[in-house]
């Protein structure tokens, strides 16, 4: 079966409220869906690169998938795709991980099984999900971790915040402190000393993603775990936090990392270190979140990853993917599970 129609759709969706990080203030998220077509069958992935996260562009994007989609216009569906896909894209890792979401999801379509079932036969079949804090927020039921934003105050201002979010809570429940690299590390080791009494699950990139030594310094003076985000892009800077002993948890972006084969060489170096993985988005739309959900099923993630965040975006399929009890759920739909919904 030869693919015989590529399309690169771009797409805006703007968050309901402005989210805001240290670093930054997103209004909307933009990018590419990236549809395949072979004999009727149809495969969507989505390309998103991130200002403040990614290497490339969205220019850069876009002409990497434009001249990928000339190149294998024409060539059989099969494995054997995904590596010339993996090696022309090996340096465009938000593109390399659309155009293997979409492969995956055709070859998945042909076996008529679930993308996690086709990529591993042992696959679990949900994953727990934390919630990302924000205006409106409501804890849903069976969510266990709460993933807030901080750094862009003064560290007492979010202290207090940590403390009335705490307040508002189960006792039971575990915060995710994210501080996209705003500290520096005294700043991080007063913030530690007093966070300490707090229900902290780990504390995210404390520092900036350069600072991996003085983050090293950080961890060995506190008792929180430390989390690499920024730092983590791929399975190079994953050999460096570990020979560095500067993280307790990644915090795993596939559209960072590049995609599928790449994510799971880090997971796999991970479980080898005793270091947790946590899969997350990076406010991808409903495409790239289902990719996430498959990814995280098929490698057998047990933390909470962070993909519930179609809520807030004005217009995105909210309930995509399904959300029960604190658990997102792949379903039984052969394939990524949904179709993209073409203006």
């Amino acid at each position: 079966m030869k693919l015989n129609d590529i399309k690169v759709i771009p797409y805006k969706i703007f968050f309901k409220t402005p989210l805001q990080t240290s670093q930054r203030i997103y209004k909307y998220r933009s990018g590419f869906i990236v549809k395949l077509s072979a004999n009727g069958i149809n495969g969507f992935g989505e390309a998103a690169p991130l200002t403040g996260f990614s290497t490339e562009s969205e220019k850069e994007c876009l002409s990497a998938l434009i001249s990928v989609a000339k190149t294998i216009k024409g060539i059989d569906v099969d494995a054997k795709l995904l590596d010339i896909i993996r090696d022309l894209l090996k340096e465009i890792p938000s593109a390399c991980f659309a155009m293997e979401t979409a492969i995956l999801d055709i070859l998945s379509k042909m076996n008529k099984t679930v993308m996690a079932f086709y990529i591993n036969k042992s696959t679990c079949s949900f994953v727990k999900v934390n919630m990302l804090y924000h205006k409106g927020f409501e804890l849903q039921s069976g969510v266990e971790v709460v993933k807030l934003k901080i750094g862009s105050n003064t560290l007492l201002e979010d202290i207090d915040f940590v403390k009335n979010i705490t307040m508002s809570l189960r006792p039971t429940v575990k915060l995710r402190l994210d501080v996209n690299g705003a500290w520096n590390l005294n700043t991080a080791l007063e913030a530690c000393d007093l966070l300490s009494s707090y229900n902290i699950d780990y504390l995210e990139q404390p520092l900036s993603r350069d600072k991996i030594h003085q983050i090293s310094e950080l961890r060995k003076n506190t008792t929180i775990p430390i989390a690499a985000d920024e730092s983590l892009t791929d399975i190079i800077s994953a050999q460096n936090l570990i020979d560095a002993g500067a993280t307790d948890v990644f915090v795993i972006k596939p559209m960072v990392s590049g995609g599928f084969k790449n994510t799971k060489e880090i997971i796999e170096l991970a479980a080898d270190h005793g270091i947790r993985s946590v899969i997350t988005s990076m406010m991808e739309s409903y495409i790239g979140r289902m990719a996430l959900l498959h990814l995280s099923c098929a490698y057998q993630i047990t933390e909470a990853c962070g993909f519930m965040t179609g809520s807030l975006f004005d217009d995105d399929q909210q309930n995509i993917p399904f959300q029960e009890n604190g658990r997102m759920y792949i379903g039984e739909i052969p394939g990524l599970g949904i179709e993209y919904r073409e203006a």
